[in-house]
């Protein structure tokens, strides 16, 4: 069943549109295998209750990391509680109003390497 099918299901039951929406998401979510699943979750948490850490990020079932790209990563860094400060070229740099932390994310058309990313990840976990 597709997403807009689970959301006509919920919708003929009364729940009100957005509320359904949320609901045939997280109904195909759980149907995903795990890595997908662990993806969606660390963009769209459901079931967490104030700041996002960056350690929350998951990785895969070799223990790497999963290849982001930039868009995903501001995302990220946004749950986080970061705020973008400025733009250099393509590259956007992300402060933490706490303590004061600084990343400088390429915002480049495919992913981040790996390496990369890794090092942005350890500096904002910090």
């Amino acid at each position: 069943m597709t997403f807009w099918e689970q959301v006509a299901v919920h919708e003929q039951r009364g729940i009100p549109t957005p509320v359904a929406m949320r609901a045939a998401r997280i109904i195909l979510l759980e149907r995903r295998d795990p890595a997908h699943r662990a993806f969606d979750e660390l963009l769209h948490p459901r079931n967490r209750v104030g700041e996002f850490t960056i350690a929350d990020i998951l990785r895969d079932k070799r223990g790497r990391i999963p290849a982001l790209t930039g868009r995903q990563l501001h995302r990220i860094l946004r749950r986080a509680g970061f705020q973008r400060t400025g733009m250099r070229g393509s590259h956007a740099i992300f402060k933490h109003p706490e303590g004061g932390r600084q990343v400088v994310v390429p915002m480049h058309t495919g992913s981040i390497p790996r390496g990369t990313l890794s090092h942005i990840l350890s500096v904002a976990a910090v």
